[in-house]
């Protein structure tokens, strides 16, 4: 009689697991949704934004690496890839000038679809352990 009763809530949870696993798929395609609208926003600035990006990841590896004194003995190369490191920096945000919005809600909007989707992939990855277990 007991092999029963938990035969049934089994049974009663395994429904519950795979609406989870289906809500975070749906989950995953609001995130998507909202990475296509970001690229979609910065269709429009997608050189300018496409070569900010760049320098400033190249600005803030060089000033790293100025900082962080990679060549030992050498201050002169690391005192200039410091300071090229900070005019990469201040080209950067020239290339942006009045387009700072586009700029933002393209980045902040791709990077929050990104999140989004985690979050979708976590909490189908959770329910999918509990179906399967």
């Amino acid at each position: 009689m007991s092999a029963s009763a938990f035969a049934s809530v089994e049974k009663a949870e395994i429904p519950k697991n795979f609406a989870g696993i289906i809500s975070g798929l749906a989950v995953c395609i609001v995130g998507a949704a909202v990475i296509w609208y970001g690229v979609g926003s910065a269709e429009k600035i997608w050189q300018t934004l496409l070569l900010s990006l760049a320098l400033l990841g190249a600005g803030i590896f060089l000033i790293y690496s100025g900082m962080s004194r990679v060549w030992a003995g050498g201050a002169i190369a690391n005192a200039g890839s410091f300071v090229i490191g900070v005019i990469f920096l201040i080209a950067c945000g020239t290339q942006l000038v009045g387009r700072w919005r586009d700029a933002l809600l393209s980045i902040v909007s791709t990077v929050v679809g990104i999140a989004i989707i985690f979050l979708g992939v976590e909490i189908a990855n959770e329910c999918w352990k509990r179906f399967r277990a």
